[in-house]
């Protein structure tokens, strides 16, 4: 779940499977299950237009209404999305770690484009003018035509190892 407190206070009794906290919501995800004890659940959100977005660990992208506090509509992936999306001419932006690329209507979530990178994108995309770039953990990037999907160009991935890749934190 993910927990949001914002202002002014929600209309209650409007969200299905979620519920008021002391004027505040509480909206539920999806989860793995009971006893998943990964480090992460859902991807860091982002907020455009009044609406949150995040993907979470079991194959699933959420659009969140910040001032009702409920789910506006939620995208089935194909692998677990744990990086940041971005959010560019309408659309949403996000890779999942089977190394999907996602384009969904901001609005609607209705698939504008989708692609694929060699390798699982744990990063947010970087949208530059007309393109959006994304880099996979193989080290490969990618650019693609923000409106049309088509690939603009591309780098090979690296054959070696070349540094590390946090995932996830903990306390020593």
């Amino acid at each position: 779940f993910i927990f949001l407190s914002f202002s002014p206070e929600p209309a209650w009794g409007k969200i299905k499977r979620s519920a008021p906290v002391r004027g505040e919501w509480v909206v539920r995800f999806a989860k793995d299950s009971f006893f998943n004890k990964k480090p992460f659940q859902f991807s860091s959100p982002v907020i455009s237009e009044n609406t949150l977005f995040s993907g979470v660990n079991k194959n699933r992208f959420y659009a969140v209404d910040i001032r009702k506090g409920r789910k506006l509509w939620n995208y089935s992936t194909l692998g677990p999305v744990h990086a940041k999306a971005a959010v560019a001419a309408g659309n949403v932006y996000f890779g999942d770690a089977k190394g999907n690329i996602y384009a969904l209507e901001q609005k609607t979530g209705k698939r504008v484009w989708n692609a694929q990178v060699d390798g699982a994108v744990m990063s947010t995309p970087l949208v530059l003018d007309k393109q959006i770039i994304f880099v996979s953990l193989s080290k490969q990037v990618k650019s693609f035509d923000v409106l049309t999907g088509k690939e603009l160009w591309q780098t090979l991935p690296l054959n070696r190892d070349s540094g590390f890749t946090v995932l996830g934190s903990s306390d020593p």
